[in-house]
């Protein structure tokens, strides 16, 4: 194969950079806050029938500061460090249709709760309610709300059907723009690229989400990039500018080059 001579970044290629550069930096403030709440929001994976997922079935992953956690116990995410900065608590809410022709069969609302993950399955109003208490409660709690996704307006399409908004003032941060800037240089991980090889598309450098539900025995859950993500978010902070300053270079090289 023929070597390519480096070449300065296209204005485009630049402002994508910038902000893929911008949501890792999102990312990286609020993974160190003490009073932010950090929450992956998406369908279940639990609930799914012919590939496709439930929409009345909704996962909320919360990773809350490990000095303040949340509700009851929960567990260590998988993170590199030994001390992990966060918790990780899971909650999974599915709305429960009630039967006009068959009451005595129809199904019966039910709860069940382990160390880090509780399920709730409950009727329409109650299912709604259960869900708003949730991010109340969060949002009451702590100073900032993060939400995470690999894909914010499915994210928004899931709280919307639970009759749910974004909360007032919360950071929003697309993953997959942090996956494409945290691994520009050294390729996706082998313990992301379980999740991501059937689910992202790569295309000069530009990551972008498959559309439909994801795919792979393992599916995409906006958590499990999250774990990897999040505790590396800081120290790809000078990324970009280093990137932006030998783009410059090679400009001016170029230029001197070109005017002889």
């Amino acid at each position: 194969m023929a070597h390519q001579e480096p070449r300065p970044l296209t204005g485009a290629q630049l402002r994508r950079y910038k902000d893929c550069a911008d949501e890792n930096a999102k990312l990286a403030e609020c993974w160190a806050g003490h009073q932010v709440v950090i929450i992956a929001c998406e369908p279940s994976d639990s609930y799914q029938y012919a590939g496709e997922r439930n929409p009345q079935a909704i996962a909320i992953h919360v990773m809350s500061p490990a000095e303040k956690p949340v509700w009851g116990q929960s567990r260590r995410p998988r993170q590199r460090q030994s001390q992990p900065s966060r918790q990780l608590y899971q909650t999974t809410i599915r709305l429960l249709g009630r039967s006009k022709e068959n009451k005595r069969f129809q199904p019966r609302p039910w709860n069940m709760k382990t160390e880090s993950h509780e399920v709730f399955e409950m009727y329409s109003f109650d299912a709604r309610q259960k869900v708003r208490e949730t991010f109340d409660e969060l949002g009451a709690a702590y100073v900032t709300v993060c939400i995470v996704s690999y894909d914010v307006r499915e994210t928004t399409r899931a709280m919307d059907g639970f009759g749910v908004r974004m909360p007032a003032g919360a950071v929003v941060v697309d993953l997959v723009k942090v996956l494409e800037h945290q691994t520009r240089d050294e390729g996706i991980p082998e313990e992301l690229s379980k999740y991501t090889d059937e689910n992202i598309a790569v295309r000069n450098g530009r990551y972008d989400r498959r559309p439909g539900t994801p795919t792979g025995p393992l599916g995409m859950p906006s958590v499990r990039l999250l774990e990897v993500l999040g505790p590396a978010a800081a120290g790809h902070g000078a990324d970009f500018k280093r990137l932006e300053k030998g783009s410059a270079a090679l400009k001016r090289i170029a230029n001197r080059i070109r005017n002889g």
